[in-house]
């Protein structure tokens, strides 16, 4: 069996008009690399999330990270900085990674 590495899936719900800020806050925290989901719809306690007339400006993205728990750790420390005039979620979950290097 192959040996896999703990590691830490941090996923970040925002405006597209913020997804560049929450970019930035990964790569600063030492990120290596993301994935980048567009048009993300659903419901909060707002109600439905389908985006706006723009929707590639309104619309919601999702960003997945996988991070060391030290990345994780200086990722969630600067999060509330992303939510202070949009919405949006960071959900962290445990995870295996089977090539360590590559996070």
């Amino acid at each position: 069996m192959a040996t896999l590495y703990p590691k830490k899936r941090i996923e970040i719900v925002i405006e597209q008009i913020r997804a560049n800020d929450a970019i930035e806050m990964l790569e600063n925290a030492g990120a290596k690399g993301y994935t980048i989901l567009r048009k993300v719809s659903g419901k909060d306690n707002r109600g439905i999330r389908v985006g706006g007339p723009l929707p590639y400006i309104f619309g919601n993205v999702m960003i997945i990270a996988i991070v060391s728990d030290h990345m994780a750790t200086k990722i969630l420390n600067n999060a509330h900085l992303l939510f202070e005039d949009v919405a949006g979620i960071v959900a962290v979950s445990d995870m295996q990674a089977l090539r360590s290097e590559h996070f």
